[in-house]
């Protein structure tokens, strides 16, 4: 079997291979939840699971900002629930940059409310501006599998990698033959698929993708956005609302969208979801992780959480739901699949990027 094709061009530089969990030397004290932390990185996965699970135990509690939500979010955490009943677990549904202005605003006026956020890598500088992701040195992370490692690990220890999100180029089989499609995000830019190609009206994900896709060039990631605006793309807010219009014939072509939808909707009724993606243009994956509160009132079912995201029964639901999983082999993503990860970037660098979508695309 081929492995993934992989560009490693996020911000987090790691040399790919076994992933070694060692204690950083932190410029600020440490926090009582990351001393824990820093005592259980010297035991073995098995021995700090457990000692993880009788602190619980005697907390009792951990309140959660989860992203993950509604049906999906709810049957993974009821399987954490029935993991470890003695746990009182408490969650509030947000998006991600929500999840993280929260947190925030919650550490600012001094309520340490929350200990644990799933979240996305793009969404964390504010977190990470703020020091409010723990230094956690779990030896769970060596359950990631390699190829991810230089993608989505922090050598610093500041988050745990749990999931990907995978966004592409996708079009309508029954509009559009596979020859005819878009081979690369620059190709975007042709006259033929002008008028016929949709986009959220702004996004970050999508905008840092790009950034990362041209090497962290911002002129040529501008030109490429320039160069769609003037193919008069269709600017339709809500990735699922995009995906069924072009299902259903409304356009041919997704310049960026879910890839997960239409794959498992074309799986189930490949006639009523006409759906192919672009494999041979560039997969942009966004890490989802947990970071944990560095205040957190209950580290120790904090850290039992982060870790258990990585567990095989965890793994093994996203999987089944056709996500992505890390520490198991992907659902749907071809083996030579080439993977862009959107990393943490700079704020400066997203605003000026996101005000030269609005700019060249406008409002349509």
């Amino acid at each position: 079997m081929l492995g993934y094709r992989i560009l490693a061009i996020a911000s987090l530089a790691l040399a790919i291979g076994t992933f070694a969990v060692a204690v950083p030397t932190a410029a600020t004290a440490q926090t009582a939840a990351e001393k824990l932390f820093a005592s259980l990185s010297k035991v073995s996965l098995e021995e700090r699971t457990a000692k993880l699970a009788a602190g619980a135990k005697k907390g009792g509690k951990l309140n959660m900002i989860q992203t993950i939500r509604g049906k999906l979010g709810n049957s993974h955490m009821k399987i954490f629930r029935k993991r470890y009943p003695f746990i009182k677990f408490s969650t509030f549904e947000l998006g991600t940059m929500d999840a993280s202005s929260r947190l925030v605003s919650e550490e600012a006026a001094g309520r340490h409310l929350t200990d644990a956020v799933q979240i996305t890598l793009p969404d964390l500088p504010q977190i990470l501006d703020k020091k409010l992701a723990a230094v956690n040195p779990t030896p769970a992370v060596k359950l990631v599998l390699p190829k991810y490692h230089s993608l989505l690990l922090d050598p610093q220890h500041r988050w745990v990698p749990w999931q990907i999100e995978e966004h592409g180029i996708s079009y309508n089989s029954k509009l559009m033959k596979h020859a005819d499609a878009p081979k690369s995000y620059d190709a975007l830019c042709n006259p033929k698929y002008k008028g016929i190609s949709s986009y959220e009206p702004s996004e970050t994900k999508f905008v840092i993708g790009l950034y990362y896709i041209n090497d962290k060039d911002m002129a040529k990631t501008k030109k490429l956005i320039e160069c769609i605006g003037k193919n008069n793309p269709i600017i339709q807010r809500g990735h699922t609302v995009r995906l069924q219009l072009m299902m259903a014939g409304d356009h041919s072509l997704m310049g960026d969208n879910f890839l997960y939808k239409g794959t498992l909707a074309n799986k189930k009724n490949p006639k009523k979801a006409p759906f192919k993606a672009v494999y041979e243009a560039p997969v942009m994956i966004f890490g989802g992780v947990i970071v944990i509160n560095p205040n957190t009132p209950n580290p120790h079912a904090a850290a039992l959480f982060a870790d258990w995201t990585l567990s095989n029964e965890s793994q093994a639901f996203f999987k089944k739901e056709f996500r992505g999983p890390v520490a198991l082999s992907h659902p749907y993503l071809p083996d030579d699949a080439q993977l862009v990860s959107g990393g943490v970037t700079d704020a400066k660098i997203v605003n000026e990027l996101l005000d030269h979508w609005v700019k060249s695309i406008g409002k349509r």
